[in-house]
């Protein structure tokens, strides 16, 4: 509605400016009147910008479009570490250690042994096909002093619950997993790629890395983490 002011008597020098006020506020009422008209649908929460229903009228949200985003990000990480060890199979004495300030390390003892260390890595996960987490590698750091293990490798393995069974899978990594056997100075660092990186999304399923160490007399082993190497897609 316009807003009208009174005209009261003005000095003949103010008679001119204060009716171009009234006239421009007048104007300006009218535009804003045509703008509320138009926008309405919009300022009252009822469309999007593509003309489909977003909000009711009690104010509940409803999205009518699909979020997709086209290129998965690259750079997720997650660290495992000492208390994702599921379990040990093998005969040795394993215990966990500090060596300096935040390096802590799970140690076998230094004799004979075949150990196998095992690892939950399942993440939150999405049974959506190519969504979610796809892991492209991971890394294993540890040590090795005192004499060259027989053998050395990690496997990753699919497992997947129904009908009062369980179905495992094991999926490919590059080298089949082969890490190195050879002692060294200080933390060593292998890489496990996967041949083809694979979405950890199939549904009833867990994902187990497990560490194989087969070791001579005289071996002192320590483990320190696993770096697994992600993409994610949300959307």
């Amino acid at each position: 509605m316009p807003i009208n002011f009174p005209i009261q008597q003005q000095t003949t020098n103010n008679n001119a400016l204060f009716l171009y006020l009234v006239n421009l506020v007048n104007n300006l009422q009218a535009e804003l009147d045509t703008f509320l008209t138009a926008a309405a649908p919009i300022l009252q929460g009822n469309l999007d910008c593509d003309g489909h229903n977003i909000f009711d009228s009690t104010g509940s949200v409803t999205i009518n479009d699909s979020l997709v985003v086209a290129t998965p990000q690259l750079d997720y990480q997650q660290t495992i570490g000492i208390p994702q060890i599921i379990g040990i199979s093998g005969g040795s004495t394993w215990t966990v250690s500090r060596a300096a300030l935040g390096q802590w390390s799970y140690n076998k003892t230094a004799a004979t042994d075949n150990s196998i260390l095992g690892f939950d890595i399942t993440p939150i996960m999405r049974t959506t096909s190519n969504k979610g987490y796809e892991l492209t590698s991971f890394n294993v750091f540890w040590t090795l002093t005192g004499a060259n293990l027989n053998s050395h490798s990690a496997s990753l393995t699919q497992v997947t619950a129904g009908s009062g069974t369980y179905t495992t899978t094991a999926i490919v990594l590059t080298g089949s997993g082969t890490l190195s056997s050879a002692t060294g100075t200080g933390i060593i660092e292998g890489s496990c790629p996967l041949t083809t990186p694979a979405y950890l999304n199939s549904n009833n399923s867990k994902y187990i890395i497990e560490l194989s160490i087969n070791a001579p007399s005289g071996s002192s082993y320590s483990f320190f983490g696993i770096t697994l190497n992600f993409n994610y897609s949300a959307f």
